[in-house]
């Protein structure tokens, strides 16, 4: 599965640091496009994956109806996945001002849009900003949609939305 970021589709443990991405990012049958990075995951010995100090001013949208099982977009990141109760996902300092849209009426059978990150667990988001327009189907929000509820660690503050 191909992911869409403006500076990574993919990344797993790592730090991705003081990136700026201002250009369009248009997802296709992949269901992540983020502004920085479609997907990222911290598992395993990978360890802990940060997204420090990157900003976003390209517009995130998506095309696709329902051939596909699932679409997330984000202005920072689609999708943080912390695997285990040890591997956190962090998006500190990072700021969206481009827009995350479904260009559809339509969207896999599971959706979420949002300014900074549309879907995550084990997940800290601080020190971060979005004045981005978002528009979908489903769990729409400013700043981060559905959080996983079952992983022990969960933080969003001191950020804000316009």
């Amino acid at each position: 599965m191909v992911e869409y970021g403006g500076i990574g589709g993919e990344i797993r443990g790592y730090l991705v640091e003081r990136c700026i991405n201002t250009g369009a990012i248009q997802k296709g049958t992949s269901a992540f496009g983020g502004g920085i990075v479609g997907y990222v995951s911290a598992e395993g010995a990978l360890g802990n994956i940060k997204i420090h100090e990157c900003f976003n001013s390209g517009n995130v949208s998506s095309t696709v109806g329902t051939d596909i099982t699932a679409d997330f977009l984000g202005g920072i990141v689609a999708t943080c996945w912390g695997t285990s109760n040890t591997n956190y996902s962090y998006v500190t300092y990072c700021g969206n001002t481009g827009s995350v849209r479904n260009d559809t009426s339509e969207g896999g059978s599971t959706q979420a849009y949002a300014g900074l990150v549309a879907n995550s667990s084990n997940i800290h988001i601080s020190h971060s900003y979005n004045t981005g327009s978002i528009h979908g189907i489903r769990y729409v929000a400013g700043l981060a949609g559905p959080i996983e509820l079952t992983k022990t660690y969960k933080y969003l503050g001191y950020c804000y939305n316009t």
